[in-house]
């Protein structure tokens, strides 16, 4: 999985499902982050997943936002519709 690192996207190795859902929620306040809310990462600060300390420098966090030096797609997701048919 891709999480930010203070250069830009870093991948680790990820088991399990625990630690999955706490990368995805993590990347969900990355997002909320960047779109405003201050505190969204309050909660992650010093918090590590399978050894892998999260970033939650707010001022490191934006640069990479600005550089659009984030993981790919973080902030950027598009849904599409079902559209019926096999998949």
């Amino acid at each position: 999985m891709e999480v930010p690192g203070p250069d830009g996207p870093v991948i680790i190795k990820i088991k399990g499902s625990k630690a999955r859902n706490d990368i995805a929620r993590y990347r969900n306040d990355v997002i909320a982050f960047q779109g405003g809310d201050l505190t969204a990462l309050d909660k992650w600060r010093g918090v590590t997943v399978q050894g892998h300390e999260l970033l939650t420098d707010l001022k490191i966090l934006r640069t990479l936002g600005e550089q659009d030096n984030l993981p790919e797609h973080y902030g950027s997701e598009q849904v599409i519709p079902y559209s019926g048919g096999a998949a």
